[in-house]
């Protein structure tokens, strides 16, 4: 895993389009981009939310369409100033956009303009990055074969 420069320098080539750069890239995973947020949970008919801003949902779909990059949300429930033990979640953005690919569960809040994502509507730890990496070695394996 390789923590990922976000100066102004490191996005000199990028002033022309409105994206984001994930936090972390995992090289051995095909340079997936993780982007690491801390949230606290919204309470809303009795189930946990995180809100994230739709505009920086956007902002890396502009980013991965461009560098043909994926893209995961690795979020931690907050605890005062620090995440809470063992809360970590994973989403990828391929789960949030386009609207026609979400869960049902995630929904679009006008009002605030973020996406509202249940956390059980996402991946317990690393889980996600396991079946990924399943699906990567699959591929290959189909791949070398044919």
């Amino acid at each position: 895993m390789e923590k990922v420069t976000q100066d102004k320098k490191s996005f000199a080539d990028w002033n022309n389009l409105s994206i984001k750069r994930g936090d972390y890239l995992v090289r051995n995973l095909q340079n997936l981009e993780i982007e690491v947020k801390c949230f606290s949970t919204r309470k809303f008919a009795g189930k946990d939310y995180y809100s994230i801003k739709y505009s920086h949902i956007k902002r890396h779909e502009e980013m991965a369409n461009t560098t043909n990059t994926p893209v995961v949300f690795a979020i931690f429930t907050r605890n005062g100033r620090t995440a809470l033990e063992n809360s970590l979640r994973m989403i990828p953005l391929n789960e949030l956009t386009p609207p026609s690919r979400r869960n049902k569960a995630i929904i679009y809040n006008q009002k605030i303009k973020c996406l509202q994502i249940p956390t059980t509507a996402m991946y317990p730890d690393f889980s996600y990055l396991e079946r990924y990496k399943t699906e990567l070695d699959r591929s290959n394996t189909f791949r070398y074969r044919h």
